[in-house]
């Protein structure tokens, strides 16, 4: 019996990716405006490849990771103000996936895109349309 659970765990460990359990698929953003002169008016957009979300300026709100560029867009009557970010790619869980001959975990850390975050705050300039 303690044959089978120490197979069962080790299996279960295997199966999982680290950058997965620990950074998970998610991740806070907040999206930050200089310069805006109607804060309570403005409504900014963002994008990447694995979704699209809405916010007010100074909320965090929780986006999906993804290796692709984030696109926000924030903009009222008077003004609007974009940002493209780039995500930094966190190499070291990959590398703790191959020490410990996880390849099936180095597969799902990248199919939910795990290994990657973007600056968890972002500070859009306004300007006059």
């Amino acid at each position: 019996m303690t044959k089978q659970l120490w197979t069962l765990a080790i299996s279960a460990l295997l199966l999982n990716g680290c950058a997965s359990i620990m950074n998970g698929s998610y991740q806070n953003f907040k999206v930050a405006t200089n310069n805006n002169f109607d804060v309570s008016n403005t409504r900014c957009n963002l994008s990447n490849y694995k979704g699209a979300w809405q916010a007010v300026p100074n909320t965090t709100l929780i986006i999906h990771r993804d290796s692709n560029v984030l696109d926000i867009r924030c903009e009222n009557a008077n003004q609007i103000g974009m940002m493209a970010i780039q995500p930094d790619f966190q190499g070291i869980y990959l590398v703790n996936d191959i020490l410990f001959g996880a390849i099936i975990s180095s597969l799902v850390d990248h199919s939910n895109n795990a290994f990657y975050q973007y600056t968890p705050i972002a500070a859009i300039d306004m300007q006059a349309k």
